[in-house]
């Protein structure tokens, strides 16, 4: 009899918006998928996702061979990152100046 793979399901999407600094979270990956991210509004400001490894008493923002990653400011529609460890928790630094973004971070 053939094995069937069931690939797990996708989990909750983080949506929302912000009109002021904020931070959003948390969004609990499905390692080894891409994670996709949607910025949309006008707005002006940094977003900066974050990792935690420990529920999320410790933040962190993304690096790449040592170099910043995952930070943006203007609108995206695009894969961030993928997370390869189990139980690990993403955020969202929302640092506004001005206007609104909509957020969607999903798998």
């Amino acid at each position: 009899m053939p094995v069937i793979a069931v690939s797990p399901a996708a989990p909750t999407t983080l949506t929302g918006f912000a009109n002021a600094p904020m931070l959003a979270g948390p969004f609990s990956p499905t390692p080894g998928r891409p994670i996709h991210l949607t910025l949309s509004g006008t707005w002006q400001g940094m977003i900066t996702l974050l990792r935690s490894a420990d529920e999320g008493v410790s933040k962190h923002p993304l690096t790449i061979g040592g170099r910043s990653w995952g930070r943006f400011t203007g609108n995206v529609c695009e894969p961030v990152w993928e997370e390869q460890v189990d139980a690990t928790r993403l955020f969202l630094a929302i640092d506004l100046e001005s206007g609104q973004v909509d957020y969607e971070l999903a798998q």
